[in-house]
């Protein structure tokens, strides 16, 4: 397979930007409710009404409120309901602020609260299908607004959400960077910028190309005499520490399955890099990162090494 095709293959297979697109194409069997909750997702935004009556009789009308229906109501919300659909079900339990976060960047309004506020509504609004069940903070372990998924995903769609990752290295040059909405990858869209402080003014992306066109490698001899160290800390209960120590397993146990497979892709790579909202530059990636820790900053080394004489 040629190193191009195994980019984009890694991509769809670890990034999350596809999650959406691959779980949509195996829910085939439940668009008939899907299309009952776009229905229901019009219906609800079609209002007209905003205005309410103050203690003192006053009569005002809900501007905000009247802003973001009138938005949803020349909306084409498939898509949308599509990603609350997903982002709802994928996992057996999560909070409702997880997946309103997946999803008030996507509708684009004037302010991220109005995004919040309107994500939040259409969350609730699958409350009111087979879907999904909101469960109230009173009854849930963790004390805050739970969303519990009421669909089972079969075994390859789960074996794919459990094999997701932060987005891998590039194993091709990435591509040139030649404006702010550009990132260097194959199928990933996305901003130069982190964060969502997306702009388009003038930043220097030639240094971000000159980042992005440094190949590395991993040094084995790292990786089979080292080991990342588990850190204590002071004021921290027994129960956070164990599920700090929990998480700390699981992503050694994803870096290593990461790095083997690297090491099998020819051992040679580059990291994209974005700026931060001053402009600061950081690399991306979780598991291999220039900027990780000593542990992952350690097994980097560059692929194209050379003796450097002295005089």
């Amino acid at each position: 397979m040629e190193l191009s095709t195994l980019q984009i293959a890694n991509e769809y297979s670890f990034d999350k930007s596809h999650t959406v697109e691959t779980i949509r194409d195996s829910f085939k069997n439940f668009e008939p409710e899907v299309i009952k909750y776009i229905k229901l997702c019009k219906e609800y935004f079609s209002q007209t009404d905003f205005s309410y009556v103050l203690k003192d009789g006053t009569k005002k009308n809900w501007d905000t409120k009247q802003e973001r229906f009138e938005f949803m109501q020349n909306m084409d919300l498939t898509n949308i309901c599509w990603d609350v659909v997903v982002w709802s079900t994928i996992k057996p339990t999560c909070t409702f602020t997880e997946v309103v976060g997946h999803l008030y960047k996507k509708l684009a309004l004037t302010t991220d609260r109005q995004g919040i506020e309107t994500a939040s509504e259409m969350v609730a609004l699958l409350s009111k299908t087979p879907f999904i069940t909101v469960v109230y903070p009173a009854n849930a372990e963790e004390g805050v607004l739970m969303v519990k998924s009421n669909i089972n995903l079969d075994i390859k769609m789960q074996t794919y959400l459990d094999n997701q990752r932060f987005t891998l290295p590039s194993l091709t040059v990435p591509k040139l960077v030649e404006c702010n909405r550009d990132n260097g990858y194959e199928s990933i869209a996305g901003s130069v910028i982190l964060s969502g402080n997306h702009h388009d003014k003038h930043l220097a992306l030639d240094h971000i190309n000159r980042m992005n066109s440094i190949a590395l490698s991993l040094e084995p001899r790292v990786l089979l005499k080292a080991e990342p160290k588990f850190k204590a800390k002071s004021k921290e209960s027994i129960k956070d520490t164990i599920k700090r120590a929990k998480a700390f397993e699981q992503n050694n146990t994803e870096g290593v399955d990461i790095y083997v497979k690297l090491i099998n892709q020819d051992n040679e790579f580059y990291l994209t890099h974005q700026f931060d909202e001053i402009g600061r530059v950081y690399a991306r990636g979780y598991h291999v990162n220039t900027m990780g820790d000593n542990y992952r900053k350690s097994m980097l080394v560059l692929a194209n090494k050379e003796i450097i004489e002295m005089n």
